[in-house]
């Protein structure tokens, strides 16, 4: 199995020594996002994407993750909330590389679906990315939550081809939204599908039902207005409730919020397979709303 994000192998190519001062790392990331649009205004997709790297010349790993898009939700980041901003752009080490693999055919497969990713050529990076990812070939396709996933690989002349099972998380069920100013309407709780207007200024409270924190998901929630260029995003535990400090709940009169809850779950394998021994596979399962701020 050969998906890594954050883990590296050394590898030596060949009928070559290995320089104990160049070393090359690879890593990967399969990645299974699915949103389900709850009201008007929002829409349900689901996205499969895998990238397998190969960098050497001393890139940076965070880069290289950021040049070929593969940087996902952090499991590791601090419970809080922060307004976010548009990510630096990625500058690789102009000496080194970074190799997309070819790891064969892919297919990711879950309760009945069988869904065939497709190798897409990268585009170039000043010449310093070669290769193919892989993605799901449009965003209609039905995927369960809660299953069993398979991912399997044919295989290429440099990777072996391989076999792995991951449990997929839930997607948050139950949620609803509170603030002082719904409370003094008499309203303890609102279904985040109900069309809501969000008051700035005042605590935001989300409520969903717990999954399996034993399991080391995380809960992300985003809070996004496009047209103003603000999005906020909180991290909180899996138990069931999170908390949008007053101070921080600072978005402009009048916009129109994008809602998203997410349930995040990492999941790491290791298994040797050719030039990378480590996987990571990524599930980021999101129910979405909107909503309007108050004038």
């Amino acid at each position: 199995m050969l998906l890594a994000t954050g883990c590296t192998v050394a590898v030596v190519d060949e009928g070559t020594a290995a320089d104990e001062d160049e070393t090359t790392t690879a890593q990967g990331n399969v990645s299974v996002e699915r949103v389900v649009a709850l009201g008007e205004g929002t829409v349900g997709r689901t996205h499969v994407s895998a990238r397998f790297v190969r960098v050497s010349g001393g890139i940076d790993q965070r880069t290289a993750e950021r040049v070929v898009g593969s940087a996902r939700l952090e499991q590791d980041a601090a419970v809080g909330c922060s307004w976010q901003q548009a990510p630096a752009t990625a500058t690789p080490n102009a000496e080194g590389s970074i190799e997309l693999l070819d790891v064969g055919e892919i297919v990711v497969r879950a309760g009945t679906r069988a869904l065939p990713l497709a190798a897409r050529a990268f585009p170039d990076v000043g010449d310093l990315v070669s290769g193919v990812v892989y993605t799901s070939r449009d965003h209609s396709s039905e995927l369960p939550e809660a299953s069993t996933y398979s991912i399997e690989t044919s295989g290429s002349p440099l990777v072996e081809g391989f076999s792995v099972q991951v449990e997929a998380p839930s997607t948050p069920v139950g949620v609803f939204v509170s603030q002082p100013s719904l409370v003094r309407l008499g309203i303890e709780r609102l279904p985040l599908e109900a069309e809501f207007t969000l008051s700035t200024g005042e605590e935001l409270l989300v409520g969903w039902d717990a999954g399996r924190p034993s399991l080391g998901d995380r809960i992300y929630l985003d809070l996004v207005a496009a047209e103003q260029g603000q999005q906020l995003r909180c991290v909180f535990e899996d138990d069931g409730e999170g908390v949008v400090p007053a101070q921080l709940n600072g978005f402009a009169a009048g916009a129109q919020i994008d809602i998203a809850l997410h349930r995040h779950r990492r999941t790491m394998v290791r298994r040797a397979s050719g030039v990378i021994d480590e996987a990571v596979v990524d599930f980021d399962f999101a129910v979405a709303a909107r909503a309007m701020t108050n004038e």
